[in-house]
């Protein structure tokens, strides 16, 4: 092929329409997503005959979390040390449905998730097979799913929290809300349960860095339908987030959930400030 031919042709490409380009883009990863959902379809089955709290289950699960990862194009970046002794209490600040994927895929933890989250395309399904205590925020229920999670702590499992409690831009953090932090005030735990806050950053797509439109994309809240979302996302290019683990907290009797939201709230905030300051 002449270079005469080369040239025309790249030209042509840069005319063609944006959206054409980002579908043509999309294709390989949609063939390689829809292959991965196959390929673990016979791992997802084997996990549901595995008991709730087994510790291969969970292993299989961040597998299956890594490899969807990949398919859509995400890498992790991790700074710190997340904790592996459990049982731990994670906090991470919330931006869309890709967090679940992130935080499963990094983190040997379940998740406590609003239940309308069991109703969502493939993650839904992601965060039961992961064995995620699904709450419904409602004064009748607070007691019960209290219960729940201080018994998954008591015996050892860690939990990841979006204390938020809603996703949002991610350029800075909400207010936390702490009512279900009140497990770490219960004195069966004092010196066992850890609680350590996580920030989290969408940093660069396609190795550049992401301008605030790009961050507004990439959230997903209000009325936004899931699926299209995530074409969309695909259609992106490939995409860094990163993590910073911070340094824990240890439950014991003068540490209070509005004491432990705020020292959280803190090391979320200065977190994500210090990645956008990052070159």
């Amino acid at each position: 092929m002449s270079r005469t031919v080369i040239i025309n042709i790249f030209f042509k490409i840069k005319k063609m329409p944006l959206k054409f380009l980002s579908i043509l883009r999309s294709i390989p990863r949609l063939g390689f997503l829809f292959l991965w959902l196959i390929l673990a379809l016979p791992f997802q089955i084997f996990i549901t005959l595995l008991p709730s709290h087994h510790p291969f289950r969970q292993t299989i699960v961040q597998l299956i979390f890594k490899g969807t990862c990949a398919a859509l194009g995400l890498k992790i970046i991790l700074r710190g040390e997340p904790l592996c002794k459990s049982p731990c209490l994670f906090l991470s600040n919330h931006i869309s449905y890709l967090d679940i994927l992130v935080l499963g895929a990094t983190l040997k933890a379940s998740f406590i998730s609003k239940e309308d989250v069991k109703k969502w395309p493939i993650f839904g399904l992601y965060a039961q097979l992961q064995g995620s205590i699904f709450i419904k925020r409602t004064k009748k229920t607070l007691l019960s799913q209290k219960s729940v999670i201080l018994e998954r702590l008591q015996n050892g499992s860690s939990l990841i929290l979006f204390p938020e409690g809603t996703t949002h831009t991610g350029i800075h953090v909400l207010p936390l809300k702490s009512s279900l932090l009140e497990s770490i005030e219960h004195d069966i735990l004092f010196s066992h349960l850890k609680i350590q806050p996580l920030s989290l950053t969408y940093t660069r797509l396609c190795g550049l860095p992401l301008s605030r439109n790009d961050r507004l994309h990439y959230s997903w809240f209000g009325d936004l339908s899931l699926l299209p979302h995530v074409y969309d996302i695909i259609s992106k290019g490939p995409l860094i987030i990163e993590i910073i683990a911070h340094v824990p907290l240890t439950a014991h009797k003068d540490l209070n959930r509005k004491t432990a939201a705020a020292y959280c709230h803190d090391s979320i905030s200065k977190g994500i400030a210090k990645t956008f300051q990052a070159p």
